[in-house]
This record gives C-alpha cells, sequence and structure tokens, in this order.
C-alpha cells in the first residue's frame, strides 16, 4: 500500500473510532511541554482531529501543571496520547492518576496509548483506580497494548491509530534537499542496544537524536524559564512557540535524508508522513514498542521493513 492511502486509512479509523466519543466541550490535558519531537507530533494530530470536531477546548496544560481546579461535570476530560501509560514514566502517569481522582465520574478519554507495566503490582493498582471511574475509554495504539488492557482492565476498550497520523501536512510541509541516510538513535532510557547499531556507525550515516535533545536554542531555553518564573505564560509559549519549532525541527531532519532508520517511532510515523523510505530492521525500542506498532498498522505498506 502507498504511503498516501495508508495515511488516509488510518486517519478513517481513528474518526470512526474517536467521533462517537466525543460529544460534548473537552479539556486536552498532559500534553508535551518537553523536547521529544515526537510526541509533539501526536499532540499536533490531536489538535487537527478536534478541529473537525464541533465542540470547544477550554483548556489544555501538561503534567508539569496542577489538575484544573475548574472542570465541570458534563466537560470531557482528554488525555495526551503517547508511549507512557504505565509506570516506565512516573510523572505523566501520576499527573493523569491525580485527575481521575479529582474527577471520578466525567467522561474520560485516553488518546492512543503505547501500554507498558514493568510491575504487575502497578498495574493493578492502575487497573483498580481507573475501574471506580464509570465513564473512562482507553485508546490503545497497538494489537499488544490492546490486548492488555482487555485482559486486565474493566474499561471501554478501543483499537486506535497513533494520532500524529491525522497531521495536515499541507500546512508543514517544506521542500529540502536529501543528502545521505540517517539513524535516528534515542538517547532515553528506551533505547536498546543492538550490534547493528554500532556497524551503522562505522558507514556514511549521520547518526543523530532528534536535534532538540542534542541542542540548546533560545526556544528550549524560554521554555525551561517559563515553565519555572512565569508559569501563567507557558501554555501561551508552548502552544505557540515551542510546538511549532519542535513539528519544524522533526520535519527538517527528516526531510534532509534520504533513507531514514529508526529507534524512534515517531521518526518512522514522521517518514512515512513525508513518504520517505524507513527502516526498523533490528530497531526497537526496550519493550517493543515499535514492532507492536508495525504489525498492527504498518505490515502492508510499501517504503518500510522491519525483520524481527
Amino acid at each position: 500500500m502507498k504511503a498516501s492511502d495508508k495515511i488516509q486509512q488510518l486517519k478513517s479509523i481513528i474518526k470512526q473510532r474517536l467521533v462517537p466519543l466525543i460529544n460534548h466541550d473537552y479539556w486536552l490535558l498532559e500534553v508535551p511541554y518537553y523536547t521529544n519531537v515526537g510526541d509533539t507530533l501526536i499532540w499536533q494530530g490531536e489538535l487537527d482531529f478536534l478541529k473537525t470536531l464541533p465542540y470547544k477546548c477550554k483548556g489544555m496544560c501538561s503534567y508539569y501543571s496542577a489538575a484544573p481546579e475548574n472542570i465541570k461535570p458534563d466537560d470531557i476530560i482528554l488525555f495526551q496520547g503517547g508511549g507512557n501509560f504505565g509506570d516506565l514514566w512516573d510523572a505523566p502517569q501520576q499527573f493523569r492518576m491525580d485527575v481521575v481522582k479529582k474527577y471520578p465520574n466525567n467522561k474520560i478519554i485516553f488518546f492512543p496509548q503505547t501500554v507498558w507495566f514493568e510491575h504487575e503490582e502497578k498495574q493493578k493498582e492502575c487497573a483498580e483506580l481507573l475501574s471506580h471511574s464509570p465513564n473512562i475509554s482507553i485508546c490503545a495504539r497497538d494489537s499488544f497494548s490492546f490486548d492488555l488492557l482487555n485482559k486486565h482492565f474493566s474499561n471501554n476498550i478501543l483499537l486506535v491509530p497513533d494520532m500524529a497520523f491525522f497531521i495536515n501536512m499541507d500546512r508543514w510541509r517544506k521542500t529540502y534537499t536529501p543528502n545521505g541516510d540517517l539513524l535516528i538513535e534515542r538517547s532515553d532510557k528506551e533505547l536498546k542496544q543492538y550490534s547493528q547499531l554500532e556497524e551503522l556507525s562505522k558507514q556514511n550515516i549521520t547518526i543523530s537524536d532528534w536535534l532538540p535533545f542534542t541542542e540548546n536554542s533560545w526556544q528550549k531555553t524560554w521554555l525551561r524559564r517559563t515553565r519555572k518564573y512565569l508559569p501563567f505564560m507557558s501554555d501561551w509559549y508552548a502552544m505557540h512557540i515551542f510546538r511549532p519549532y519542535l513539528i519544524r525541527s522533526g520535519i527538517k531532519l527528516i526531510s534532509s535524508h534520504k533513507k531514514i532508520y529508526s529507534t524512534r517511532l515517531h521518526a518512522a510515523i514522521l517518514s512515512v508522513l513525508l513518504d520517505k523510505t524507513v527502516d526498523l530492521t533490528w530497531f526497537d525500542n526496550s519493550y517493543g514498542k515499535n514492532l507492536h506498532f508495525h504489525e498492527t498498522w504498518l505490515n502492508d505498506l510499501d517504503g518500510i521493513t522491519f525483520i524481527r
């Protein structure tokens, strides 16, 4: 299947499964005020999807913030999708659980997440807490997460593609001259070491993580400062300055190379959105996120390779 056809297919599934759930004004919480381009692509896809609905966004905040005090009983709470549902990344998970405790009767929707628990007791604790809220829907973004949630959680569980596929790329696309190949090698605790990474490093291949992780910029400096000293400005700054900076940075990095190797799922997704050849062969994160997503949604896509 061609990339353009695959994107339309996944957007159609997102609309089919999420539009019936979002039937009132909403809050979008736990949005990424940090340097991860992939999570920002998810955020942008969510914004573009929500623009298609006739309801109002009443506010946004990150997990650095306290839960909003003025959420009304009939407001819908939407949580940012991604790969941090579980016990590997404590801060966003704790924020979501605090919001659920504070608003147990509101309609709550978790945008598509990869789910991973290292500790069974943490999984049971999370499932127990969410079981007391009758109006929770959790979207799994791969079959592994979907099966895990259905087995251990009593909430409404849906299988939904990653929200980054809903980005309107016409707004962001820019022409760059591709030069050589690129390996996106993640630099956080989800990196899994492979001998193939060492082999690629010996070839004429650019190796980099998302550039905002590795480069200092005035945008990143100002985000840190507003978050610390001017928290009332951080929402505006993250939305209007930092978000577009991250998206353009990711697009420039991917577009400037011919073939993409990646240990990051969203470098692969952005490559699909930009109709690039992408190779995930051997390169997964620490718990199989790339493999599970590829098997669920991308195994019939031309131009993408994944060999276990």
